[in-house]
């Protein structure tokens, strides 16, 4: 297998379809959203053990060590879900700030993107999925605080 890999991993393609098999195969759901996430460049919604849940871009993703691997994340927003009704609470909104970044004469032009970056230890998640405001504001599952 790894000479399979080698050889096609030139081929963007090739590779793709080569992780997408190994996780399927392995039960990796999760890593494989955070994959098309990454390869798409779309919002993803983080949901931690501890309660917090980032909303963000996957910046990076270690796919050699799924287990431990950290993934980096550029939030737009964070918050919690509730307890008793399960909605999402969004206590910080980053997304002004992540506009900001680098732009000349702004008040964040010393600040790049990648220094807001989250590292969240993969172990760490318990549910991910993509995210869309408009259908979330639709089905009324987040309030800001």
């Amino acid at each position: 297998m790894p000479i399979v890999i080698n050889r096609f991993s030139r081929m963007k393609w090739a590779r793709r379809w080569i992780v997408e098999k190994s996780m399927k195969r392995h039960g990796q759901f999760i890593d494989l959203l955070l994959q098309d996430a990454l390869d798409g460049s779309t919002i993803v919604e983080l949901s931690l053990r501890n309660g917090k849940t980032y909303i963000g871009y996957v910046t990076e993703k270690n796919i050699d060590s799924v287990s431990d691997a950290d993934v980096g994340l550029i939030p737009v927003l964070s918050g919690y879900r509730d307890n008793d009704t399960r909605r999402l609470v969004i206590t910080a909104s980053y997304a002004n700030v992540v506009l900001q970044c680098g732009k000349e004469g702004g008040e964040f032009a010393h600040l790049s993107r990648e220094q807001l970056k989250v590292l969240v230890p993969r172990s760490e998640i318990i549910s991910a999925r993509h995210f869309d405001p408009a259908v979330a504001a639709h089905f009324d599952r987040f309030e800001e605080k």
